[in-house]
């Protein structure tokens, strides 16, 4: 792994981070065979003072997702399940309305199942208080009709949920043991847990200012736990990177892990910009397209971006959620690292 400050990356962002008043912040990058650069900046919260460690986990919202597909992808992979079968097809829930049941993973996954984006205010006070489980939630979900209609955008948290149980109904294993099973462990993903991580902070703050540190144990320092699926993972950098690599690997069909078939149904964006738990977006200034996601629970705010055609992997990552501020760093620092690269 290359830190070095004084490399042309490492001194971009030296300044860049500088100029962006977050309390803290990181940036990975990795092209081809090379090592993995990987520079942080900032403390560990605007009352701890203490350096961010290069080691340190993040945050990463609903980055989580590109988990969450993949997961269900590598199911398919193994014969496990169909992605393109109506979820009636797994189990018949109690009093599921025949909208509900016509819906295949692929809709859900890809944001096109007509499916309530988050639970309304009623629902998301009862899950923070621990008076709403999942089971709870979704049902009450699949009873009514569906409020959207299936083939339309429509960005769900509450589908990619759902999407976590039906795999576990049909495997009848947790999507976390899944996960760690089938990515985690095989991966060394190391840094990875559930919720705020322990050493840094997520902070709350009105426009970037009166920046308020949210312990990881505070009532509100992330979404309830049902979200887990959709967006409730932390990671470290290096982690990330490595991640990255995977998907890239599939992309360029060397994975036996996630075949090139699979991985294509994760990049198939049916004429939009949102595939399956993966999106894309330019890189300005490099005329690249990238493969990603972002993420944030408004504490946090984590961007991870694939260059299929110059094989180049970058995440940016801030405990603050202010998007525009850290994707512009982030997008800035890619765009002179491709840039050095090409």
């Amino acid at each position: 792994m290359n830190s070095n400050r004084n490399s042309p990356l490492g001194r971009a962002f030296e300044q860049q981070f500088s100029q962006s008043n977050l309390v803290s912040g990181g940036f990975g990058f990795q092209c081809g065979g090379g090592a993995p650069e990987i520079y942080v900046g900032g403390t560990k919260s605007r009352t701890d003072l203490t350096p961010v460690p290069v080691d340190a986990a993040w945050h990463i919202g609903s980055i989580t997702k590109t988990f969450t597909a993949a997961l269900v992808l590598m199911l398919a992979q193994d014969g496990q399940i169909d992605i393109d079968a109506p979820v009636a097809t797994y189990f018949d829930a109690e009093n599921m309305h025949s909208d509900w049941r016509a819906l295949t993973l692929a809709q859900v996954l890809g944001h096109r199942a007509g499916i309530q984006p988050n639970p309304n205010r009623a629902d998301m006070l009862a899950l923070y208080a621990g008076k709403q489980d999942r089971h709870q939630l979704l049902s009450a979900q699949w009873r009514a009709p569906l409020p959207g209609k299936p083939g339309a955008f429509q960005y769900s948290n509450i589908g990619y949920i759902f999407a976590a149980y039906v795999i576990e109904t049909v495997t009848g294993q947790s999507w976390e043991d899944l996960l760690r099973a089938r990515i985690i462990n095989p991966l060394g993903l190391s840094s990875f847990g559930i919720g705020p991580p322990a050493g840094l902070r997520g902070h709350r703050s009105a426009l970037g200012l009166f920046k308020r540190p949210v312990a990881p144990q505070a009532p509100r320092a992330d979404n309830p736990p049902v979200f887990t699926p959709a967006g409730r993972m932390h990671l470290s950098i290096a982690d990330m990177l490595t991640w990255g690599r995977f998907l890239l690997s599939a992309e360029q069909g060397d994975n036996a892990q996630l075949a090139r078939a699979h991985m294509q149904r994760m990049t198939d964006t049916l004429g939009g910009d949102y595939g399956m738990g993966l999106m894309r977006f330019g890189i300005p200034g490099t005329g690249q397209m990238a493969w990603g996601h972002d993420g944030s629970n408004r504490l946090w705010y984590g961007l991870l971006a694939i260059v299929p055609a110059q094989n180049a992997v970058g995440f940016v990552i801030s405990g603050e959620g202010r998007m525009r501020k850290v994707a512009k760093l982030g997008i800035a620092l890619m765009a002179q690292a491709l840039n050095a690269k090409a």
